[in-house]
């Protein structure tokens, strides 16, 4: 077999010994073809035969390279330099045994970098200001400049543009050379200079945050490959020292110093600068934040070659040759708001969704799902999402397990009632179980993957006519020839790819599961995967091509099941890029179990939320590897109460169970507080969720994030430029984690204001840092001064302690006061409730419409009528509980 893939997979993050080196050769560089050739036996003879602009040429032979630190060998073949737009077809052929065997001809075309010239022209059109500078090869480069609202956007382009809509602009020309724009919104200043070229933005003292580079370094250069595709390198000046976003990252969460790529990718377990959600956003500390707005592979230089350098490459295609900067001005909260009116507010998933989750790959049978059912009742603990993966039968991935059934052309569907099974098979009543699962509070989510999967010699008669069908209709993802794509390598390869931007395959793609939301009233989607487009060339039905579906593929596939799915039910997704945040819910991938992963997910976390995706969580312990301890698992436990979603989850490993379930973390480790602290903080989070409902409603109207980097609110503040340990949950919570193991300590920073310990009742003053307790069982939280914390509390009003796991009414209603006075604070939920609450000394103005007949009010002080003292709540000195008529 000779293996040759030019582009590597279009991997920026790692190179293969079967690629093109470089894999879009330039004018003067050095190419060699490399290949891996199994079996390939020392006597063998391969080589490469060429032609260069359709001459044939003399054969290259290859030379073996054996790569002792990856155990790999390979072969490679010299080519040599060329010149610009020479081109080159080759193919690999090889001896063996008397036989001669051939991949398939390749061919490049070499490409040439080119500079920015002088500029030539600066005209005012539709208010858009236009720099035209001398044309270059073919090109002819152009800047153009225009504001909507305060947001300045920068078009850099390499062919005439049809003039933007702007808002009327008046630009000040103070002579032939420069030229002024102020805007008014925000105070900031857009200045162009001709002779030399520069453009500086100011802010509204008159300071420069970000200019356009010049001298050694210009401020723009491309590569054009001469085949279509330009790669774009941009260069600004910037004062900025700290950039937080791009999307969920693993490593850290200012990303100063790095290089940050944005390419949806699959970093199984070890996640470091790969991700699978990136963004092409970032805020700053300096008072502004920057969107790339492209689905193409970019990459932003964060001052690693130099310190003030911000380079940003980006590519380009036919269809779109050019690169369109967004740059918003004000705090982070300004920013983050301005971006999400471009790429859409986050959407609100249902309440429920906001409770504890229970998840393993491991539950293949009705049995063992009833089983987890069974032990969350037996030990009073509440859950409010049941996710099973393996119920379908691995290859439809929409026919359930064991089922039988008679045979349908691949054009229909089937109903449940179609569907037969044995006492003995592994779902003998699949909707008996669904029904018994909702009977109790729970809700039943499925897994899916968007492909025709490849079966190599198993057999699935039904799998086999719909992947005719499919492939007969043009429902699958092509090649540039027309031929259906296969998946390159990896994670299902050689499978089909549903393309999702073709009404018809969705259509045919729902049809076949719609007997899941109509006869089995399945609550949502695990919509796993999503990161297989490897070919800039793959063509889509709406005329994408696989250059930009690299990032935009899964976003379109959550999208469709998504609007599939309906209102009230959800998706839960691994992949996305930019706009993911309207087709919630997210986590975080696949990962080992360890003290390194769980503050690497905490970082993951802030950072996809301060990039305007805010519904988000991950397998608490950890999706992999051996069983975490009990520290870990009680440390994860702590952590993922304050998380937007909360849940479990683990692979399946032979014959052992790897449950990440509080009952088998006992049963493993042999610690018997697990169960105890479990249970603890899942009613805990039942007790939190009128306040995280209330949050995400809020957020999702207002585009804000739900877990939030200290530097979101307190971008004033230089000490928390660099905490990634700490967070705001929703507005009024502060959260600390324990991160670090074996630690029963940890220092925490307090913003400015007075915070009260949510466990005593101690008050810290702000701008301070203290040394915190925190055994095992305990993570720190603390409340913000003169805030409300809605709270569904039990008959002993006490945290943690239970009150079922029904999301459609309250036991009891409480509100927590903190400090002397309030600011207005607004409740709302589902059920048609409404309350506005204010505190002063002791005065209280509560208003409220809903259903609801009384709510109770924890304070420190005592409170004047009409709210009735009940009483000192029980364990807790420091609180006062009233009750209040309505």
């Amino acid at each position: 077999m000779i293996k040759h893939i030019p582009n590597g997979l279009n991997d920026p993050f790692q190179h293969f010994s079967y690629e093109l080196v470089p894999r879009k050769p330039k004018e003067d560089e050095f190419i060699i073809v490399r290949a891996e050739i199994t079996p390939y036996a020392q006597a063998e003879q391969a080589f490469v035969r060429w032609k260069l602009n359709g001459h044939d040429q003399t054969l290259v032979a290859g030379r073996r390279v054996t790569d002792y630190l990856k155990n790999n060998e390979y072969v490679e073949f010299e080519l040599g330099r060329f010149k610009a737009q020479d081109w080159i077809q080759y193919r690999i052929e090889v001896e063996s045994q008397g036989k001669n065997y051939a991949s398939p001809w390749h061919m490049l075309v070499v490409g040439k970098t080119f500079t920015l010239g002088e500029v030539k022209t600066v005209a005012f059109r539709e208010n858009v200001a236009v720099v035209e500078f001398l044309e270059v090869g073919q090109s002819q480069p152009a800047l153009y400049f225009s504001f909507a609202g305060g947001t300045l956007k920068i078009i850099n382009s390499l062919t005439p543009l049809e003039l933007p809509c702007a808002e009327k602009t008046s630009w000040q020309a103070l002579n032939d050379d420069h030229y002024v724009y102020q805007n008014d919104l925000t105070g900031y200043r857009v200045e162009i200079c001709k002779q030399p070229f520069r453009y500086l933005v100011k802010d509204a003292t008159g300071s420069v945050v970000l200019e356009s580079y010049g001298g050694a370094l210009p401020y723009w250069e491309w590569a054009d490959d001469f085949a279509g595709q330009k790669e774009y390198t941009l260069r600004f000046k910037s004062t900025a020292r700290n950039y937080y976003g791009f999307g969920e990252r693993y490593d850290r969460l200012n990303q100063k110093g790095t290089v940050r790529k944005t390419c949806v990718y699959n970093p199984y377990l070890n996640q470091t600068e790969e991700t699978y959600i990136p963004v092409p956003f970032f805020l700053t500390e300096k008072g502004y934040g920057l969107f790339l707005n492209t689905a193409q592979y970019t990459s932003f230089d964060l001052g690693g070659q130099l310190d003030d350098l911000l380079e940003i490459q980006g590519k380009t295609n036919r269809k779109q040759d050019y690169l369109e900067i967004n740059l918003f001005f004000g705090e982070p909260k300004q920013i983050l708001k301005e971006f999400l009116e471009i790429t859409g507010t986050p959407a609100l998933p249902p309440k429920w969704s906001f409770g504890p989750w229970l998840s393993s790959n491991s539950w293949n049978t009705q049995r063992e799902v009833i089983e987890q059912v069974e032990k969350l009742k037996a030990l009073a603990i509440p859950a409010t999402v049941l996710v099973v993966e393996a119920w379908s039968d691995e290859a439809t991935f929409y026919l359930i397990n064991d089922a039988q059934y008679d045979l349908k052309p691949g054009v229909e569907a089937f109903s449940y009632a179609e569907l037969r099974f044995s006492p003995d098979s592994k779902w003998p009543d699949f909707k008996g179980m669904i029904d018994y699962i909702h009977a109790n509070n729970l809700k039943f989510i499925l897994w899916q993957i968007p492909v025709l999967k490849y079966m190599g010699n198993e057999e699935n008669a039904q799998h086999e006519r719909d992947i005719e069908y499919a492939i007969s209709q043009g429902y699958c993802v092509k090649n540039k020839d027309g031929t259906p794509y296969r998946i390159t390598d990896g994670w299902f390869g050689q499978s089909l790819l549903l393309d999702f931007t073709n009404p018809e395959a969705r259509a045919w793609w729902f049809n076949k599961r719609k007997y899941l939301l109509e006869d089995l009233k399945v609550d949502g989607f695990k919509t796993d995967g999503g990161e297989f487009i490897f070919d800039d060339q793959l063509q889509f039905s709406d005329g994408s091509a696989g250059d930009e579906m690299r990032n935009l593929y899964p976003v379109k596939y959550i999208e469709a099941y998504h609007e599939f799915a309906g209102k009230d039910r959800i998706t839960f997704s691994r992949a996305g890029f930019t706009g993911g945040q309207k087709y919630p819910l997210y986590w975080g991938g696949d990962q080992t179990s360890s003290f390194r992963t769980l503050k690497s997910l905490l970082i993951a976390g802030l950072s996809l939320n301060i990039s305007g995706n805010p519904f988000w969580g991950w397998d608490l312990a950890g999706f992999s590897g051996d069983i975490p301890t009990p520290e870990l698992y009680i440390r994860s436990v702590e952590m993922a109460t304050f998380c937007p979603v909360m849940q479990f989850h683990s692979e399946s490993r032979g014959a052992e169970n790897w449950d990440r379930s509080p009952w088998n973390m006992q049963a493993r480790t042999g610690d018997e507080r697990i169960i105890d602290l479990f249970r603890f903080y899942a009613n805990l989070r039942m007790n939190l969720l009128p306040y995280i409902y209330n949050e995400a409603i809020y957020i999702s109207a207002h585009g804000e994030p739900l877990m939030r980097p200290l530097v979101y609110d307190y971008p004033d503040d230089p000490r928390v430029y660099n905490i990634e340990d700490q967070y705001l949950f929703g507005r009024n919570l502060l959260i600390a984690p324990v991160v670090v193991e074996g630690a029963r300590q940890r220092k925490i920073y307090l913003p400015r204001g007075k915070w009260t310990d949510f466990w005593t009742g101690t008050v810290y003053p702000g701008e301070s840092y203290i040394n915190y307790r925190c055994d095992l069982g305990k993570i720190p939280v603390l409340l913000k001064d003169q805030s409300v914390l809605p709270l569904n509390l039990g008959a002993d009003f006490q945290l943690g302690g239970p009150i079922g796991n029904r999301v459609d009414r309250y036991e009891n209603l409480c509100f927590l006061l903190t400090g002397e006075k309030t600011e207005r604070y607004r409740f709302a939920d589902d059920l048609e409730n409404e309350i506005f609450i204010a505190a002063e000394g002791g005065t209280v103005e509560l208003k409220a419409s809903g259903n609801l007949t009384c709510v109770y009010l924890l304070a420190r002080q005592q409170l004047a009528a009409p709210a009735d003292l009940i009483g000192k709540l029980p364990g807790r000195d420091d609180l006062l509980l009233y009750k209040w008529k309505l």
